[in-house]
């Protein structure tokens, strides 16, 4: 019997799109003008580009603890290819959710959310800002700190899935860099070529 790969999957940036929740909650929540909220939604750094009198308010909505926090996590949807890159790996690989949060709190919310919004969800989840020290063979993150920190202190190969502000991580050595659909078929052909979806 061969024996599964690990895989460590992270949740936002990957399955789920906090930024375009940011967004809404700017809109709803600051004031922000439609205008400036929809803009171009590849700008990972909108909120840099805000008249002066918007960014406080903005800030404060989406960072400040309390309602605005439990909103965002509740209103965050999932990307659209996320659920096929969950139930590709849940099927071929051991899969352990690999998430950074900043308080527990966010963890209980995105434990909360992974339920609510990916289909057959049973996946083990570990909350840790040092995801080198999680136990992997692959792991799949949007960040690029995280990307440099996994491959100076790991032997994991690294898929990043790619977003606009992840453009200066390169293709090479242990890392791969593409969109979710195109990191399906690469990991398809190297390790389970004979089964997939």
């Amino acid at each position: 019997m061969v024996t599964r790969k690990r895989v460590l999957l992270d949740v936002d940036g990957v399955l789920r799109d906090w930024g375009r929740s940011a967004r809404k909650i700017a809109f709803e929540f600051a004031n922000v003008p439609k205008e400036y909220v929809q803009s171009d939604p590849t700008n990972y750094w909108w909120m840099e580009d805000l008249p002066p009198q918007f960014v406080s308010p903005c800030i404060n909505a989406l960072f400040e603890p309390g309602f605005s926090t439990l909103v965002l996590h509740r209103m965050a949807e999932p990307y659209l290819e996320a659920q096929k890159l969950y139930n590709f790996l849940k099927y071929n690989f051991n899969v352990t959710i690999c998430s950074s949060q900043p308080n527990p709190f966010l963890e209980t919310l995105t434990e909360q959310w992974l339920y609510k919004n990916i289909d057959n969800f049973d996946s083990n989840i570990v909350f840790t800002n040092e995801k080198h020290e999680v136990e992997g063979d692959i792991i799949v993150d949007d960040s690029p700190g995280m990307i440099g920190k996994i491959l100076e202190h790991t032997k994991m190969n690294i898929y990043c899935v790619a977003r606009p502000w992840n453009s200066e991580v390169v293709s090479e050595n242990r890392v791969y860099r593409n969109t979710s659909e195109e990191i399906i078929k690469d990991m398809m052909e190297k390790y389970v070529p004979e089964k997939g979806m």
